[in-house]
Formats: C-alpha cells, sequence, structure tokens
C-alpha cells in the first residue's frame, strides 16, 4: 500500500502540485483526516485505547482527493472556457450577421437610388420629346394650312384666268356665234343654254387640266415632304427604342428577385409600352417619307424622260 501510494505520488505531474491548490487540498484534508491517537474521555478512556490512524491509508486518500480535486478544477476551467468561447462565436456571429444586414439595405438603397435617377433622366428626356413632337405637330398643321391657302389662291387664280379667257374670246368665235344665231332663228333661245353649258364645261375641263393638276401636286409634295422628315427622325427611333428595352430589362431583373416591387414594375412596364408605341409610330413616318421620297424621284424621272421624248419630237419636226 506504501509503495502504491509513492509510486502514485511520483506519477502525480507538476501542474498538479501548485502552492494554492496544496493549500485547498490540505485545508479539506485536515478536516477530513482522521485524528491520531483516540483520546478517550474519561469514562471510556480504557476502551478507546490504543486506537490511531494508518499514515499510508490517509496519504493515499489525501492524494485521491487532490486529484479528484485538480480533475473537477480542470474540468471547470474547460467548461468556463469553452463557454466564453461559445459566447465569442455567437457574439462574432451576431455582429457578421447585423454587418451582412447593414451592407444588404445600403446596397438596396443605392440601388434605388440610381433606378430612380435613370427613372427621372429618362422622363425628363421623354417631356422634352414630347414638347418637340407637340411643336413639330403644330409646325405641321401651320404648313397644312399654309398648303390649303394656297391651293385655294391658285384654284381662285385659275378660275379668274378662265374666266377671263372665255370673256375675251376673238373675234371669229364671235361671228361664227352670231351667224349661228341668226340661222337658228326661233330656237336661238333653246341653244343659248347648250352655249352656256358648253362655256361651262369648258371651264371645268379647263379646271382639270393635267397640267395644272401635276403642278399643283408637286407644289403640294414640296411642302409635305420636308414636313414629314422633320417629324419623322431615326434618332428618336433608337431613342426610344433603347429606352423601351432598359426599362423591360428592368422589370424582368426586379421580377426574378425573391422581393419583387409591383408598383415599379408596373410604371416602368407603362412606360416601355409608351416608348415602344412612340417608336413604331416613329418607324411608321420613316417608311412614310422613304416611300414619298421614292415616288418623287420616280415622278422625276418620269418628267425627265418626257421632256426628253419632246425635246426629240421638236429636233425631229
Amino acid at each position: 500500500m506504501q509503495a502504491r501510494s509513492a509510486g502514485s505520488t511520483r506519477a502525480l505531474p507538476f501542474v498538479f502540485w501548485d502552492a494554492p491548490l496544496r493549500r485547498g487540498t490540505r485545508s479539506v484534508m485536515r478536516r477530513l483526516r482522521l485524528p491520531g491517537p483516540v483520546r478517550a474521555s474519561s469514562s471510556s478512556e480504557s476502551e478507546f485505547e490504543g486506537v490511531g490512524g494508518d499514515e499510508a491509508v490517509q496519504t493515499a486518500l489525501e492524494e485521491q482527493l487532490r486529484l479528484q480535486l485538480t480533475s473537477e478544477v480542470i474540468k471547470e476551467s474547460i467548461k468556463d472556457d469553452l463557454r466564453s468561447k461559445v459566447e465569442d462565436i455567437k457574439q462574432i456571429g451576431e455582429e457578421l450577421h447585423a454587418e451582412l444586414d447593414e451592407g444588404y439595405r445600403i446596397e438596396r438603397f443605392r440601388n434605388e437610388l440610381e433606378t430612380q435617377e435613370t427613372l427621372s433622366t429618362a422622363m425628363s428626356k421623354f417631356n422634352e420629346l414630347e414638347d418637340e413632337i407637340a411643336a413639330m405637330k403644330q409646325q405641321l398643321e401651320a404648313d397644312r394650312e399654309d398648303l390649303a391657302a394656297w391651293e385655294r389662291a391658285s384654284a381662285t387664280a385659275r378660275s379668274k384666268g378662265l374666266f377671263f379667257k372665255t370673256l375675251y374670246a376673238p373675234e371669229a368665235d364671235a361671228a361664227a356665234a352670231a351667224a349661228q344665231q341668226q340661222r337658228g332663228g326661233g330656237g336661238s333661245g333653246a341653244r343659248q343654254p347648250e352655249g352656256a353649258a358648253g362655256r361651262f364645261a369648258g371651264q371645268v375641263r379647263g379646271s382639270l387640266d393635267p397640267e395644272a393638276a401635276e403642278a399643283a401636286r408637286l407644289a403640294a409634295a414640296k411642302v409635305r415632304t420636308p414636313a414629314e422628315r422633320e417629324v419623322g427622325s431615326p434618332l428618336r427611333l433608337w431613342l426610344f427604342a433603347y429606352m423601351a428595352g432598359v426599362l423591360a430589362l428592368v422589370v424582368g431583373q426586379d421580377l426574378m428577385t425573391a422581393q419583387p416591387s409591383v408598383g415599379h414594375d408596373a410604371l416602368y412596364g407603362v412606360l416601355a409600352l409608351v416608348l415602344g408605341f412612340n417608336a413604331w409610330n416613329e418607324r411608321q413616318v420613316l417608311l412614310i417619307g422613304h416611300s414619298s421620297e421614292v415616288e418623287e424621284e420616280r415622278q422625276r424621272r418620269q418628267r425627265q424622260q418626257q421632256q426628253q421624248q419632246q425635246q426629240q419630237q421638236q429636233q425631229e419636226k
């Protein structure tokens, strides 16, 4: 038993023999240690005489208690260390979570600001384009009114010219008309209306002169073509199409997120439709202007061919 206690004492590590632990263990052992020679009372002194404690057993018990206390202290220290580390890890996790939430909110706020800035810029450009379109429409209406006034003036001038042409007829025609009236006798009353109708028909035929109608149509085309070119613009077509595409992409990206903004998506969708409709109108106007240019070029070539034919005929005569 003494050898075992001596071996266990030698097997203990150096760290267990620190001064505070040794003092605490000794204080416990002093309270638990069996007394030495038991001193009996006066009444039973003879009964317990010769009873004493075993020093080896007491030393072994002391070492065992010291080991248990040391292990408990180590366990408590390890548990406290683990608790502190767990608390530190929890605190670090909460801080990281708060930082991530703050970063997400900041990024979302930045995206909203950029979107609002882009939308305000697009709306300002859209308002400017609407003002330009309204001014062009007013200019087109003014050009149409000028064209209508010119057509009325030209028709009035043409009518006056035809009236004076029939009023101052040649003398031969006047003599032939007088001879016809004399030969007709009593039937002159019925023939005069026919002559008046003939003059009226001549005036109508004169007013429908192909050359005059062609000249009027060319003049109208000269006024209408620049107005159509002003209304249609490839720059506006591409700008409307680009803005509509950007808004459509913004709506698509927002709808793909976990929490889409329905109000903004609806507004952007309506704006994209309006811009797409304006782009389609610009395309139609450009197509009309191109077709009118092609028609003018064809008519110009026809007139050149006719002039060349007339010159050839005059040279042959």
